[in-house]
Protein backbone atom coordinates (compact mmCIF):
# COMPACT_ATOMS: atom_id res chain seq x y z
CA UNK A 1 0.00 0.00 0.00
CA UNK A 2 1.06 3.47 -0.78
CA UNK A 3 0.22 6.29 0.86
CA UNK A 4 0.56 9.65 -1.31
CA UNK A 5 -0.36 13.16 0.40
CA UNK A 6 0.13 16.70 0.03
CA UNK A 7 1.71 18.46 3.44
CA UNK A 8 -2.16 19.18 3.74
CA UNK A 9 -4.35 16.03 3.51
CA UNK A 10 -7.94 16.90 3.13
CA UNK A 11 -8.79 15.81 6.65
CA UNK A 12 -7.26 14.84 9.93
CA UNK A 13 -8.24 11.18 9.71
CA UNK A 14 -6.67 10.02 6.60
CA UNK A 15 -3.29 9.84 7.95
CA UNK A 16 -4.51 7.63 10.74
CA UNK A 17 -2.87 4.31 9.58
CA UNK A 18 -5.62 2.09 11.49
CA UNK A 19 -8.36 3.64 9.28
CA UNK A 20 -6.30 3.61 6.08
CA UNK A 21 -5.47 0.19 6.56
CA UNK A 22 -9.23 -0.80 7.07
CA UNK A 23 -9.88 1.27 3.62
CA UNK A 24 -7.31 -1.16 1.96
CA UNK A 25 -7.76 -4.01 2.91
CA UNK A 26 -10.98 -3.59 2.22
CA UNK A 27 -10.68 -2.39 -1.29
CA UNK A 28 -7.87 -5.29 -1.87
CA UNK A 29 -10.48 -7.72 -0.79
CA UNK A 30 -13.19 -6.61 -3.14
CA UNK A 31 -10.48 -5.96 -6.41
CA UNK A 32 -9.05 -9.35 -6.26
CA UNK A 33 -12.91 -10.72 -6.49
CA UNK A 34 -12.83 -9.10 -9.95
CA UNK A 35 -8.69 -9.75 -11.22
CA UNK A 36 -5.59 -8.01 -10.95
CA UNK A 37 -6.28 -4.38 -11.06
CA UNK A 38 -4.11 -1.40 -10.20
CA UNK A 39 -6.37 1.39 -8.10
CA UNK A 40 -6.12 4.47 -6.37
CA UNK A 41 -8.53 5.78 -3.77
CA UNK A 42 -8.35 9.55 -3.64
CA UNK A 43 -9.66 12.12 -1.43
CA UNK A 44 -8.98 15.67 -2.87
CA UNK A 45 -9.93 19.19 -2.10
CA UNK A 46 -11.85 20.53 -5.17
CA UNK A 47 -11.09 24.05 -3.99
CA UNK A 48 -7.23 22.94 -3.76
CA UNK A 49 -6.02 20.39 -5.61
CA UNK A 50 -2.85 20.64 -3.26
CA UNK A 51 -4.48 18.97 -0.44
CA UNK A 52 -4.24 15.76 -1.83
CA UNK A 53 -4.47 12.28 -0.26
CA UNK A 54 -4.37 8.88 -2.31
CA UNK A 55 -4.45 5.37 -1.43
CA UNK A 56 -2.78 2.87 -3.91
CA UNK A 57 -1.08 -0.05 -5.10
CA UNK A 58 0.73 1.69 -7.77
CA UNK A 59 4.52 0.83 -7.98
CA UNK A 60 6.54 3.28 -5.03
CA UNK A 61 8.41 4.68 -8.09
CA UNK A 62 5.63 6.07 -9.62
CA UNK A 63 3.87 7.48 -6.77
CA UNK A 64 6.87 9.59 -5.65
CA UNK A 65 6.92 10.66 -9.40
CA UNK A 66 3.02 11.47 -9.87
CA UNK A 67 3.77 13.08 -6.08
CA UNK A 68 6.73 15.29 -6.90
CA UNK A 69 5.36 16.66 -9.78
CA UNK A 70 1.78 17.39 -8.61
CA UNK A 71 0.06 15.31 -11.41
CA UNK A 72 -2.83 15.67 -9.82
CA UNK A 73 -3.13 19.14 -11.82
CA UNK A 74 -3.35 17.51 -15.20
CA UNK A 75 -4.20 13.56 -14.56
CA UNK A 76 -7.21 12.99 -16.67
CA UNK A 77 -8.96 10.42 -14.50
CA UNK A 78 -8.80 13.40 -11.16
CA UNK A 79 -10.12 15.95 -13.46
CA UNK A 80 -13.07 13.57 -14.33
CA UNK A 81 -13.87 12.54 -10.96
CA UNK A 82 -14.20 16.24 -10.19
CA UNK A 83 -17.67 16.08 -11.32
CA UNK A 84 -18.23 12.26 -9.89
CA UNK A 85 -18.89 11.14 -6.55
CA UNK A 86 -19.35 7.47 -7.18
CA UNK A 87 -16.00 4.92 -8.08
CA UNK A 88 -15.43 4.48 -11.09
CA UNK A 89 -13.11 2.40 -13.63
CA UNK A 90 -10.68 4.66 -14.89
CA UNK A 91 -10.58 2.77 -18.60
CA UNK A 92 -14.42 3.69 -19.45
CA UNK A 93 -13.44 7.27 -18.82
CA UNK A 94 -10.61 7.41 -21.04
CA UNK A 95 -12.94 5.31 -23.55
CA UNK A 96 -15.11 8.75 -23.17
CA UNK A 97 -12.18 11.18 -23.88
Amino acid sequence: MKYLTSNNPPNLFLNDKEINYVINSSLEREINKIGTLKYSYSVMDKNNPNRYFCLSNYPEEWVEIYKAESYQYVDPLIKKSLNRTLPFFGMKIFSSI
